[in-house]
């Protein structure tokens, strides 16, 4: 497995770790994660998420 690879997986898991912890914030469970700033949150997991999975793709038809 190549460092690319790698970095692609690791993408696809903070991304997926960003919108659950953005999706616990928005229910307000955590005193420190403004209800408004929750969409930001949301929009760079969706980022990571997408950019690993199509990153895995990519690399596995090579």
């Amino acid at each position: 497995m190549g460092s690319n690879k790698g970095v692609n997986i690791f993408c696809l898991c903070m991304g997926i770790a960003m919108l659950i912890f953005a999706g616990i914030g928005a229910t307000g469970a955590f005193s420190f994660i403004y209800p408004s700033r929750v969409w930001l949150m949301i929009f760079f997991g969706l980022v990571l998420t997408v950019w690993g999975i199509i990153s895995l793709r990519g690399n596995r038809r090579r």
